[in-house]
């Protein structure tokens, strides 16, 4: 089973995210665990004669193996915008041994609810006995144009359908990137596939899973209607998913990287981890950015600044989260001397919050990465630099200390300052070289003009202690707010 597309279309389980915990025997290489961990999904019901899909294990406990795989594979929809399941099918999972299981239905978990807005996975489980690998799951944040790529699957060839089809892996490439596809199929390849692939795992060539395969582009007019594949497919990143699915602790997966070495997190992961806190905040037809730092059940506080509210209609705020759902905002308080102001937003869907929020200045030297959402964009950017100056004793007015050299644009306002322990240790407010010279402490006096001279060269931030020294302690409390030990 694949979708096809006439234009261009564009679960709770404990995973361990090292990427992820691979159950991988030292004698097993990856070709084998590639084709140990992929699974055929068949499908069985009156009058069907349905060829299938695939899927990849990615979790055991117990007897008890968890399978992703696309929700048009496991759910046959019989609605036109909201999801809707047949309930007259069965479904089986085929393993490389030859072994036939059938899924407990009652432990699907479709991720899909709505036709076009959400991703196409879903997640099925089967008890066996035997003894079957885990995939590892890696970082799709980190795939660029150009990486190596191998899908796998069971695709309905030669004429075999269900049980009769036989395991595949293609290899390609990475092709584009299409970040407002429908249904979630953001990442496109040029890996030969076929119907009966959908729900299969895309592999890097380390072996980690990156996305789950499930759209081919097809292209049909004129004399010729019928589709016609043009050879390049689309599979939704793994990121989707783990943003989606919560851990033990109710937290996304995604959330919960671990560090490479040395406790600190490489840039591509602090790059992962910051996306999913920073939000664009809208208001008619301006807007800035804002912090997601706590949450009280479905209930997430932001940090912006207050410069950045100035600029919008305060009754109509909306924010825009990472994964471009936009929710009502309201503005809980708006500090008078610190370009401060704190939002609150309400979704069902679990967003991240800062693994640790710092009560602290960061050191001199210190290297940070700073993101937000530039104007008239609603793709974020990311930006490395290093802290260079803190001006504390006194600090400039409304609150500004960290003086550091990540480029800030306009936009970026109210975004996080993490450092790469991937602790939230400041919020940006003012870019470099800018027109007025606010460079004012707050006793009154100015700095010197060579000291203005370097202040300029610097993007310009508030740290987080300044919020957590102001704010309301019951605040910090309600909204779970998990303070660092250390800088």
């Amino acid at each position: 089973m694949i979708k096809q597309n006439s234009v261009i279309i564009s679960v709770a389980i404990s995973i361990a995210l090292t990427a992820t915990t691979a159950i991988r025997t030292r004698s097993q290489t990856i070709e084998e665990t590639l084709k140990a961990t992929t699974v055929q999904v068949n499908i069985y019901g009156s009058g069907t004669n349905l060829p299938g899909g695939s899927g990849v294990i990615i979790d055991k406990k117990g007897d008890t193996y968890t399978v992703l795989t696309a929700n048009h594979v496991v759910c046959e929809d019989i609605s036109t915008t909201q999801v809707n399941c047949a309930r007259d099918l069965r479904y089986t999972i085929g393993t490389y041994t030859g072994q036939e299981y059938l899924v407990n239905i009652k432990t699907r978990r479709i991720f899909q609810q709505h036709r076009t807005k959400d991703p196409d996975l879903a997640t099925v489980t089967f008890e066996a006995k035997e003894d079957y690998p885990v995939a590892q799951l890696g970082n799709s944040d980190e795939v660029q144009i150009g990486t190596d790529i191998i899908v796998t699957g069971f695709p309905s060839i030669f004429g075999k359908r269900g049980t009769g089809r036989n395991y595949t892996a293609t290899v390609g490439k990475v092709v584009s990137k299409n970040p407002d596809a429908l249904e979630g199929y953001n990442l496109v390849y040029n890996a030969n596939t076929f119907i009966g692939n959908s729900g299969g795992p895309v592999f890097d060539s380390n072996g980690q899973v990156i996305a789950i395969h499930g759209l081919a582009d097809a292209t049909g007019s004129g004399e010729n209607p019928s589709p016609i594949k043009t050879g390049f497919n689309a599979g939704i990143p793994i990121n989707t998913f783990l943003s989606l699915q919560l851990g033990a602790d109710g937290e996304p997966l995604i959330c919960n990287l671990k560090q490479n070495t040395e406790q600190v997190y490489s840039e591509n992961q602090l790059q992962t981890m910051i996306n999913q806190i920073t939000v664009k905040v809208i208001g008619n037809q301006n807007s800035g950015s804002g912090t997601i730092v706590g949450k009280n059940q479905d209930r997430y506080l932001l940090l912006t600044n207050s410069h950045v509210l100035s600029s919008l209609d305060i009754s109509k705020l909306r924010v825009r989260t990472h994964d471009a759902k936009l929710y009502p905002a309201k503005a809980l308080s708006i500090f008078k001397h610190l370009d401060l102001a704190v939002l609150e937003f309400t979704s069902k869907r679990p967003y991240c919050t800062p693994k640790r929020v710092s009560p602290r200045n960061p050191a001199k030297s210190a290297g940070i990465l700073a993101a937000g959402y530039p104007n008239l964009r609603d793709k974020i950017v990311f930006r490395p630099g290093e802290v260079e100056e803190i001006i504390s004793q006194p600090s400039f007015k409304d609150g500004y200390e960290i003086g550091y050299t990540s480029e800030i644009d306009q936009g970026m306002s109210g975004g996080p300052i993490l450092n790469f322990r991937g602790h939230l240790i400041g919020i940006n407010g003012r870019s470099s070289y800018p027109i007025s010279n606010w460079y004012v402490y707050t006793n009154g006096e100015r700095p010197t003009d060579r000291e203005i001279e370097q202040f300029r060269k610097l993007s310009w931030g508030l740290p987080i202690r300044v919020f957590l020294s102001t704010a309301e302690p019951q605040m910090i409390a309600d909204y779970n707010l998990s303070l660092s030990l250390g800088n």
